[in-house]
């Protein structure tokens, strides 16, 4: 029973529709001792945030103020991860809550949560206190994955279009942080030209980018490398701003065939994906089997 350590939390939350249970989530405050948790997700996020703010206590805000919502999906995802932090003891956290839309349909619905999140009053205070500015992470990785390279990439095109028109119209400065792996497999690329091909509708201020473990040493290993790919992506964000301002843009004929295109490959992909012997063919004929077998990962457990 958490109810004696926290405020607004009605009895029949979980059987609240899911518009009362948002209602519900960003009045929450209190101060849960993350140990009452058996569930070990629910005391790891917990006490996350209790660490988030010793760091703060001892280093500052700049030394971890940025949570990622991975897989966000909806409204709800968002102030889950908002109502842990006031649950925290921490009615005002000096926290970027930063949504991460990764699959073909939460990008093409990022704006309609972005916008439930910004009419938000409760919210909007909290986005003054963070100077008006959301970042907002779009998978590249995962995106490919779901949806097959050309579909992830005018998917995220379309989301930054929509994402950018909608922060603009309610004052807030938006951070595109985009999660590109390194082969194109992984939703990777020529890096400066993605952001040189970016039109006047797309919000390029503030570029934020992961560098994935494989590619770091390649591209920052050694000093002139590192000169280089720095230059690529300064110049980028601002070669269309100065050299060719408007230029970028796309007609709507160019962007009739790029959803014709889309729509096809996504379909291609997708049918290649289901086919019955794409599976037995990577057991049979890849080093598939074996991945699960080697004691290795990407990211620190």
């Amino acid at each position: 029973d958490i109810s004696k350590y926290t405020k607004n939390l009605p009895e029949n939350y979980l059987s609240l529709s899911t518009d009362e249970r948002c209602k519900s989530l960003i009045k929450m405050t209190g101060d849960i001792p993350p140990k009452i948790f058996k569930d070990e997700l629910t005391y790891k996020t917990l006490e996350s945030i209790r660490i988030m703010q010793k760091i703060q206590n001892k280093n500052g805000e700049r030394g971890c103020n940025r949570y990622i919502i991975s897989n966000c999906q909806t409204l709800e995802n968002i102030l889950e991860l908002f109502a842990m932090c006031r649950l925290s003891n921490w009615s005002n956290p000096k926290v970027d809550f930063i949504p991460l839309f990764e699959t073909i349909p939460d990008l093409e619905n990022a704006s309609k949560v972005m916008r439930s999140l910004f009419n938000n009053p409760i919210y909007s205070n909290h986005l003054k206190t963070r100077g008006m500015k959301q970042t907002i992470m779009l998978g590249f990785s995962d995106g490919t994955k779901d949806g097959g390279y050309f579909m992830a990439n005018w998917s995220i095109y379309l989301a930054k279009e929509s994402l950018s028109k909608l922060s603009n119209e309610f004052g807030v400065r938006v951070a595109f942080f985009d999660g590109r792996g390194g082969p194109p497999a992984r939703g990777g690329g020529n890096t400066h030209e993605f952001y040189a091909s970016m039109g006047d509708t797309i919000q390029s201020d503030d570029i934020q980018i992961t560098i994935q473990g494989q590619t770091i040493s390649s591209n920052f290993g050694t000093l002139d490398s590192s000169q280089f790919n720095l230059e690529q992506l300064l110049s980028s964000g601002i070669e269309n701003q100065i050299l060719n301002p408007g230029k970028n843009n796309l007609s709507d004929d160019d962007r009739k065939l790029m959803d014709s295109i889309a729509r096809i490959s996504y379909k291609a992909y997708k049918d290649f994906k289901a086919h019955p012997s794409f599976v037995p063919y990577l057991q049979h004929m890849s080093t598939l089997p074996y991945y699960a077998k080697a004691n290795i990962g990407s990211r620190p457990s």
